[in-house]
Parts: C-alpha cells; structure tokens; sequence
C-alpha cells in the first residue's frame, strides 16, 4: 500500500468543495499544486518538497507543461466518422 501524503482541498467550476488526494491531483495538475505550495509556504513541510525544485528552474516548468498538454493530447480520444481509431 502506498502512502497518501495528505488531501487537497478542491474547488470545482461547478461551486463544489471536494478533498482529493495530492498524488491524484498532482499527476493531473503538477503547476497549479506546485504554485499552491509555495504561495503558502508549504515548500519545507511533508509531501511538498519536490515543489522546491520546479521554483528553482523556471524552465523545468516550461517542460512540465508541455508533458502535461502532451499527456493530455494522448489521453483524449480520436474519433473519426463516428468511429474511434488509434
């Protein structure tokens, strides 16, 4: 079993208030989490301390970002005709 380092707080377009587990949200929004931290000062406390890393490069947000559109592109479906192709 692996270990959940704790639970974001998240607000949906819809208006509703979620806790979501950081692993999860950080595999989807990396950026957004890492911001959080170190707007909040979390960068030193347990399960933010890869955000130190991103703030230190500011180009390794640049990668990170077209990783993520990149994961995004891939994830979606490609449908054609009304058929989805590979």
């Amino acid at each position: 079993m692996k270990k959940v380092f704790g639970f974001l707080k998240i607000l949906w377009s819809n208006d509703e208030e979620t806790w979501e587990p950081m692993k999860t949200i950080k595999t989807s929004d990396l950026l957004t989490v890492s911001r959080y931290a170190h707007e909040n000062n979390l960068v030193n406390k347990k399960g933010f301390k890869w955000c130190k890393r991103h703030h230190r490069n500011p180009c390794r947000f640049v990668r990170a970002v077209r990783v993520f559109k990149a994961k995004v592109r891939k994830m979606l479906k490609k449908i054609k005709f009304g058929v989805e192709v590979p």
